[in-house]
């Protein structure tokens, strides 16, 4: 059994009836992929999956066919992957991924399915690099980077997934690098450039 299967298996169990009983998809070499319940046509109680080597993937559980409570996925090495927690079927509180060695790579906190606050993106030492909107090509609002020393390196806002108004980036030792405008992602206006000694190294005048 491959994870196309797996693939097929969960779309058609959203589009038929599922027989009653335990359900169970087994890899090649004899290890549980899947297993879990059905009740009249839908998952319901506890799922879980698991990696082909016999460590657990995921596990959470279904109330008529939808995710409910907690549900946490784990890496290979049996460590912690992701966290999620869901409210009658919405996303609902504080939502976690991590590495494979178990620092935290990104938090969100979820409120009846809408985002509450901005995601926060760790690399793997556990410095934030990044604090922005969590929807690809549709973000709004704020987004700050930094050096993986934790120092600010650009402020930046988007509105609908484009880039407008100020930008201004810096150097590692917090000196302006850069600062410009910006409309829908193109640079307007005059931009200047820095040196590390506050110098001003390069201007230039963009069109509209």
């Amino acid at each position: 059994m491959g994870f196309g299967d797996v693939i097929n298996f969960f779309l058609k169990s959203k589009e038929t009836k599922l027989k009653n009983g335990v359900h169970q998809l087994n890899y090649k070499n004899g290890n549980i992929m899947i297993i879990g319940k059905v009740s009249k046509g839908k998952k319901n109680g506890v799922w879980k999956t698991f990696h082909e080597k016999g460590t657990l993937k995921s596990r959470g559980s279904f109330d008529k066919g939808v995710k409910t409570g907690y549900w946490e996925y784990y890496h290979d090495n049996s460590k912690i992957k992701q966290k999620e927690y869901y409210k009658n079927s919405k996303r609902e509180g504080t939502w976690t991924e991590f590495y494979q060695n178990g620092n935290l790579k990104t938090e969100v906190t979820y409120a009846n399915g809408e985002v509450k606050n901005q995601l926060k993106w760790f690399n793997e030492t556990g410095t934030l690099q990044i604090v922005g909107n969590p929807k690809p090509g549709n973000e709004t609002g704020l987004c700050s980077e930094f050096y993986s020393s934790g120092n600010l390196k650009s402020k930046k806002y988007y509105k609908n997934g484009l880039i407008q108004g100020k930008y201004v980036e810096y150097h590692e030792n917090g000196k302006i690098l850069a600062h410009g405008q910006y409309i829908d992602s193109k640079k307007v206006g005059e931009w200047i450039w820095y040196g590390e000694d506050g110098r001003v190294q390069v201007e230039k005048l963009y069109e509209d």
